[in-house]
C-alpha cells in the first residue's frame, strides 16, 4: 500500500493539502490532550462509526483511545513539520507529510460537505 499511496489519484492543490493538514494537526493535538469531543469532530462519518463500534454507542472518544493505545507516542510523531502532498481521487485522498521526528507518513482523508475529515486515526508510515 505504501507505494500506491504516493501514486494514488491526482495531486490536490496546495490549499487543499494545507486544509487537510490543519485538520490532522488539530486531531493530533486534541487526541494528545484527551479532548475527545473535538478529536471526534475531525473524523469522517465512517471513521466515527468505527470508533463507536469499539468504544460503545456514543463513545467515539473511548474508541479513539482504544484504537490509538499502540500508536507511537514518541516525541515529534504527531507534529507535522512539512506537508508533502495531498493525493486525491474524488472525495478520497491521502495527506502525505513529514513529522518532527523526520518520518514521512500518510493519513487517509475523506472530503465530506466540503471539509477534509480523517478517514482513519492512525497514519501509515511511508518509506522516503
Amino acid at each position: 500500500m505504501r507505494a500506491s499511496v504516493l501514486h494514488f489519484g491526482n495531486a490536490g492543490t496546495k490549499a487543499e493539502a494545507a486544509t487537510a493538514a490543519t485538520t490532522l494537526a488539530a486531531f493530533f493535538s486534541d487526541r494528545e490532550d484527551g479532548y475527545w469531543p473535538a478529536a471526534c469532530s475531525y473524523l469522517s462519518a465512517g471513521t466515527r462509526s468505527r470508533t463507536q463500534q469499539v468504544g460503545g454507542p456514543g463513545k467515539c472518544g473511548k474508541g479513539i483511545e482504544a484504537l490509538t493505545i499502540r500508536a507511537s507516542k514518541a516525541a515529534g510523531e504527531s507534529k507535522i513539520v512539512s506537508v508533502k502532498a495531498l493525493r486525491r481521487n474524488g472525495v478520497e485522498g491521502f495527506l502525505i507529510y513529514t513529522t518532527e521526528a523526520g518520518k514521512t507518513n500518510a493519513m487517509r482523508m475523506v472530503l465530506e460537505a466540503g471539509e477534509w475529515k480523517l478517514g482513519g486515526i492512525n497514519p501509515t508510515p511511508l518509506i522516503s
